[in-house]
């Protein structure tokens, strides 16, 4: 068969042998057909191939295949070298991944740069309800949570979405109250170890006191911040000595704010040899509202301040201080600009020496002493050194501080000089800004006894200048005890000081060392002057204070005075 079958793919001619020969093979074959029926394409043992009989039937043109279609049974199906049988030709089951699982690791998980996605998942791994502002945040800028009251225990998905992105530059977290949880402030801390884009931190108000600002810098010497305020955190002086270590070994940051922080002199001297070894850090300081009014504390750090390359802002208002006479050296330092001392206790010496370094400033530009104990004089002298050119102060607040009328004269023409063009001065009242009139103190003493004996009831009203006319026709002085007891019979609300008062003005006789007379004569000459219709009555009363009903004296108002 198998020569037969060589002949065949020889190009032999086909005939009744062959055809015997096929239904032979075809027969013996119980579920495949035999390779010779296979199609002409199939390569066949050796070299050649074998042909089909059609085909070579229909290459003599005697074969109509009819539609021109193949039959399926002659179409290879392989997949790769494994020949498939013509009628099941049906593809391989795939992998559903099993090799993949049990072969190969697990491929990590590819978050947005932002990190929206993975705050998300890891809010729904904590179970805490996601911060709609922060999660918006995240693909902008700044995130503002101030005052919203960020739940401790969510700081740290906040921090672990924020590790990588690279687009928010500010974080406030004003008000949260980090002090429930110090895990906070360690995720904060690593969090300033791997972004290098957050540059401005704020955490004022969060209470994390020196426990939390201890997990909260470990990483602070190799961060770039433009702000970081810890403003109103209770950090002592404890806190200000781990960060001022921090700012030793290269911590920069430009603008820092330590105001409400409980600091004295320990903080002092811990900043002072901090800024010592690291002179271009800090640009802004703030240290408000601390206890830093010990003269051997400022005038450490006075010296370490005026030593400095940046320093732009200085604000030490409300620190009770009272300085001393290296107080000016502050103005020494070459790029300080703007300079707040207000609301303390400096001492003259401070004034003074600030006003003979007024000219060592050649960056200052505002100058802020308001709600000091400083004097007029010790003002003016400050304000008429912005006559001179070299000196570039523009802005000299001195609100509360009295001032002379010299003062405000000074004021106006520096205003009008060209180099002052831009300035400002405040202050505070002008004293002595008036001219007091001439009085009379005769007319003002008369006047009040007439007003206080008209006061009150008409049963009670008493008419003093009829007391007086009474009074003397039968003496020419009255002894002021005894009109004192007169006044108090009659019920009249005339008091002794002004009894004391009127033997002054008119004074009579001396009784002892300490009292005079009142002299009864001027008296009743004044009031002849003052009120010409006025007499004294035919019949006086028993007291001799009462008028009678026929008399009408003028008032001081022009108008007659009704008597009973």
């Amino acid at each position: 068969m198998a020569s037969d079958i060589s002949r065949l793919s020889q190009g032999t001619v086909v005939n009744e042998e062959v055809d015997t020969l096929f239904e032979n093979e075809l027969s013996s074959s119980t579920t495949d057909p035999p390779m010779e029926e296979w199609s002409s394409l199939l390569f066949g043992r050796g070299d050649s191939f074998t042909e089909s009989p059609k085909i070579a039937l229909f290459k003599k043109g005697k074969y109509d295949p009819g539609s021109g279609e193949v039959c399926v049974k002659y179409i290879t199906a392989s997949d790769s070298e494994v020949l498939r049988h013509p009628y099941y030709n049906y593809p391989a089951v795939t992998d559903p991944g099993i090799v993949l699982a049990l072969e190969e690791p697990m491929p990590a998980t590819v978050y947005d740069a932002q990190g929206q996605i993975r705050y998300l998942e890891l809010c729904k791994e904590t179970a805490m309800p996601p911060v709609r502002d922060f999660y918006r945040g995240l693909i902008e800028n700044v995130i503002n949570l101030r005052y919203y009251g960020v739940n401790p225990a969510g700081v740290r998905n906040m921090c672990l979405a924020l590790a990588k992105n690279r687009v928010v530059q500010r974080l406030d977290l004003t008000s949260s109250f980090l002090n429930r949880n110090l895990d906070a402030c360690f995720h904060l801390g690593e969090l300033l170890g791997e972004n290098r884009s957050l540059k401005e931190l704020i955490l004022a108000q969060c209470r994390i006191g020196p426990e939390g600002l201890e997990r909260l810098i470990p990483s602070l010497h190799h961060a770039n911040l433009d702000v970081l305020d810890l403003s109103k955190n209770q950090l002592c002086d404890d806190g200000v000595k781990m960060l001022a270590e921090k700012i030793t070994r290269g911590a920069n940051i430009n603008k820092l704010n330590l105001s409400y922080n409980n600091l004295g002199l320990a903080s002092a001297e811990a900043l002072a040899r901090a800024l010592e070894f690291n002179v271009r850090s800090i640009t802004h300081l703030d240290l408000s509202w601390n206890l830093m009014y010990h003269p051997k504390a400022l005038k450490v750090l006075v010296k370490a301040l005026s030593g400095s390359k940046v320093l732009q802002e200085l604000d030490l208002s409300w620190n009770a201080m009272m300085g001393g006479d290296f107080l000016g050296d502050l103005l020494t330092t070459g790029t300080l600009q703007k300079l707040n001392m207000s609301n303390n206790k400096l001492a003259l010496q401070s004034i003074e020496s600030i006003t003979e370094k007024l000219r060592s400033a050649k960056a200052l530009q505002v100058l802020n002493l308001s709600c000091n104990p400083i004097g007029p004089q010790e003002a003016y002298k400050l304000l008429k050194k912005m006559r001179l050119k070299s000196v570039k102060l523009q802005t000299l607040m001195l609100d509360e501080v009295e001032v002379t009328k010299e003062f405000a004269e000074e004021v106006k023409q520096i205003l009008s000089l060209k180099h002052r063009a831009n300035a400002k001065v405040t202050h505070g009242r002008v004293v002595g800004n008036y001219t007091l009139k001439d009085v009379d103190m005769r007319d003002l003493l008369m006047r009040r006894l007439y007003f206080l004996g008209t006061r009150g009831p008409k049963k009670k009203r008493v008419d003093v200048m009829s007391y007086f006319l009474n009074i003397r026709k039968t003496s020419t002085v009255l002894i002021p005890k005894q009109m004192m007891v007169d006044m108090k019979s009659a019920k009249a609300q005339v008091d002794e000081d002004l009894i004391m008062e009127l033997s002054r003005v008119f004074p009579g006789p001396r009784i002892d060392k300490s009292q005079r007379a009142i002299d009864l004569e001027s008296v009743v000459e004044y009031i002849a002057r003052k009120w010409p219709g006025l007499k004294a009555p035919v019949t006086p009363p028993s007291y001799q204070i009462d008028t009678p009903r026929s008399a009408k004296p003028a008032g001081p108002d022009g108008k007659g005075i009704k008597k009973k």
